[in-house]
């Protein structure tokens, strides 16, 4: 399953309003899978995802209209404002800064 992580102290902030693909466990907690494997924490720090993702971390895409430029999928995170994802990328094994949105990539 996929949702968001609320919980600022899981994994040093670093899984704060990221898109997190997780497992329930028996007891009220939840075992994140992706993009921190192992990190157990509890279910109601995550809100359930509304929408399906487009990409998933990993996945290899190019920014629509630089067909040039390979990346992978390296965060994903969730904008409360816009209600929707948004994408970081790394190419060539360094972080692009730029936020995009589902319809800014194309899948490789």
């Amino acid at each position: 399953m996929w949702g968001i992580c609320l919980d600022q102290s899981v994994y040093r902030g670093k899984l704060f309003q990221r898109a997190v693909e997780y497992d329930n466990s028996d007891n009220g907690t939840v075992e994140i899978l992706q993009p921190a494997k192992g990190v157990k924490i509890s279910a109601d720090k995550i809100k359930v995802a509304d929408k399906p993702l487009a990409f998933v971390y990993g996945e290899l895409v190019s920014p629509s209209g630089h067909p040039n430029v390979i990346g992978k999928i390296e965060d994903i995170i969730w904008h409360f404002k816009n209600n929707d994802y948004g994408y970081y990328i790394s190419s060539d094994d360094v972080k692009i800064s730029k936020r995009y949105c589902s319809d800014d990539l194309i899948k490789l």
